[in-house]
């Protein structure tokens, strides 16, 4: 990934500036970038066909698969992107920490990155990653939150990951694989939480997680109840949340 463009960004909410950063991928002019995505892409379907088909959100429903494909390959892409930034952060801050992809083997007990410290020790980071058709900025300032760990009546309980952290494609989710191969593509970290940060934010709360493109979530009696960060300006932003993984700092 040394070429792609990678650019450190504010998004303005009131008078808090929340720092993000931007990932563009060039499918159609860089052969590099092509290749790369596609990697992503078949990467993602092979979890799709491993994930559990019940929404996390919903257990009384189930998802068509094309809705669990798309979203397996846009949170590869986004674990990608977090794996790459904070180990090139790591580089610059000359600390020897490693970042790295956990192997998949069951969802209940799933951990998207593994980071592992000097004196031996490990944390986890889950990623997130969400579709705000209506734009970055009203996401990150008003509609969009940092999620934690949720639990419903089939998944009643989740390992609490170390960091959760936030990866935003402002577009439908129908255009995933359009805006994939066309120049330029984005990807947005846009901050986290960490776990305790999560329990103990004046911002943290629980609430049942309704997705603003599935209004028939809005009617089920079995949603999923998560822990977040509301919205996502009241998290860390992303170049704090990566130096406090970097140095494995819980606070």
């Amino acid at each position: 990934m040394e070429d792609i463009k990678i650019r450190e960004m504010t998004v303005e909410c009131a008078r808090n500036k929340f720092g993000c950063v931007e990932f563009e991928f060039r499918y159609c002019s860089d052969k590099n970038d092509a290749k790369l995505l596609e990697l992503l892409i078949e990467e993602g379907k092979k979890l799709a066909i491993q994930v559990n088909p019940t929404l996390a959100r919903d257990a009384s429903r189930k998802r068509d698969f094309n809705t669990v494909e798309t979203n397996c390959v846009a949170g590869v892409i986004a674990e990608c992107c977090w794996r790459y930034w904070l180990n090139s952060e790591a580089e610059k801050l000359k600390l020897k920490t490693s970042v790295e992809s956990a192997v998949f083997r069951s969802i209940d007990r799933h951990v998207d990155i593994l980071v592992s410290y000097p004196d031996g020790t490990q944390k986890t980071v889950e990623v997130r990653s969400s579709f705000p058709y209506t734009g970055l900025e009203n996401a990150v300032c008003r509609v969009f939150d940092i999620i934690g760990w949720y639990v419903n009546p089939v998944k009643t309980k989740e390992i609490r990951k170390d960091y959760y952290v936030r990866t935003l494609y402002p577009f439908k989710t129908t255009e995933l694989y359009d805006r994939i191969k066309a120049d330029s593509f984005y990807a947005y970290l846009t901050g986290g939480a960490t776990r305790l940060s999560l329990e103990q934010s004046p911002h943290a709360r629980q609430k049942q997680f309704i997705p603003y493109d599935d209004v028939d979530a809005m009617l089920s009696t079995q949603l999923g109840v998560y822990q977040v960060i509301e919205p996502i300006v009241n998290g860390y932003d992303t170049v704090k949340i990566s130096e406090l993984i970097i140095e494995g700092t819980d606070c």
